[in-house]
């Protein structure tokens, strides 16, 4: 494996490019006459400037250097906490940044600029520290990412109806909770995931009985909603049934510690499919960002438990683009996902999208 090499963008067009190019506007840098999303001479003359002005080797290559500089190091003040990284065998220095010629394609013949060599200035450069990259495979979500996705599945406020199951569209089935479809799981991790969250069933009174009067009880009620391919009712409208019978009469209101303990009970399938099918180290940020999406890919295909890339569909060109190095590409596409998204939550997915692209380019957690 190996870090993502960052092209030279000049003559890409999408929704990623104006990324860049609002950045460079906001540190005062002047992009006309090129028009936003499009990446013209304009703007490669901008962030060849942007490099000169900060000691970098003006190529327009956005390499992770180049990156790093143009968030102006705000993404150290909100670097999350990694459950699972806490100790490196170097600080983050320049001792352990890779080789600048690792990261810069093409370089002057007499070696790389600074260190007392660059013809802009006698000093020596001083480099942001660059955040670790690891495999996927020695990632877990953070507990920061855990709190924005708690946002972007149950909203600022959370309304009620997310406390109990719903049928959010026809393309899914019965959810609880933060988007915890039961519809695409077997009986196993439903168990599972729902003995972590500690289902407290309802109380009896003189005008009602609950459905359910044990934990156990509700947990076998709530399994006869999985995947068809285990008998369950899956997705469809034989879930508008199951609400309409149950919502209300199973357990208590959920609370925001169960809300996270069925989040992170299931969150671990969605990883294994990131730590499956990119091949490149990521920083823990990127890994962040690639987990949300894969998560609500705002596809039309119903997913299965069989077949859980149906859900992930819209996916596979991210993945793709990402191996090839084709970090634009793929950006693109993320961002233009959205629209194979039902109409109903199309706008939601778009801001969701976006949000995600901040993440993976700036570590902005929102």
């Amino acid at each position: 494996m190996g870090s993502p090499k960052r092209l030279s963008p000049l003559g890409s067009k999408g929704l990623y490019v104006g990324f860049i190019q609002n950045k460079l506007i906001s540190l005062g840098y002047n992009i006309l006459p090129d028009k936003i999303d499009k990446f013209g001479l304009a703007t490669d003359k901008a962030l060849k400037r942007f490099q000169r002005d900060h000691i970098l080797y003006p190529n327009g290559f956005l390499d992770d250097r180049t990156l790093q500089l143009l968030n102006q190091m705000q993404l150290f003040s909100k670097y999350p906490h990694m459950p699972n990284q806490n100790e490196f065998s170097e600080p983050w220095g320049n001792s352990s940044l890779p080789s600048i010629s690792t990261l810069i394609p093409s370089q002057p013949a007499h070696g790389f600029w600074g260190l007392n060599s660059d013809p802009w200035s006698s000093s020596p450069i001083v480099f942001p520290p660059q955040p670790p990259r690891f495999s996927p495979n020695d990632l877990n979500l953070s507990d920061q990412e855990l709190e924005v996705m708690l946002i972007h599945e149950l909203g600022v406020n959370r309304p009620k109806k997310y406390d109990d199951i719903i049928h959010p569209s026809v393309t899914s089935g019965v959810t609880i909770g933060p988007g915890f479809d039961l519809g695409t799981q077997s009986p196993k991790t439903i168990r599972s995931v729902l003995e972590k969250a500690d289902l407290k069933p309802l109380q009896s009174t003189k005008t009602f009985s609950p459905l359910a009067k044990t934990t156990e009880e509700i947990i076998q009620v709530l399994i006869t909603a999985s995947s068809k391919d285990f008998g369950g009712i899956g997705t469809g409208q034989e879930c508008d049934k199951f609400v309409d019978k149950y919502k209300g009469k199973l357990f208590m209101q959920l609370s925001t510690d169960q809300h996270k303990a069925i989040l992170r009970g299931y969150i671990g399938t969605y990883e294994s499919i990131i730590r499956r099918e990119v091949h490149i180290d990521l920083t823990q940020y990127e890994y962040d960002a690639l987990v949300s999406f894969i998560v609500n890919p705002g596809t039309h295909s119903a997913p299965t438990h069989k077949n859980p890339k149906n859900r992930q569909s819209n996916s596979v060109p991210i993945f793709k683009s990402l191996n090839d190095n084709l970090i634009g590409d793929a950006l693109n596409y993320w961002l233009n996902s959205s629209k194979y998204a039902p109409s109903d939550i199309q706008g939601g997915i778009a801001m969701r999208r976006k949000a995600e692209v901040n993440l993976f380019l700036w570590g902005d957690y929102q």
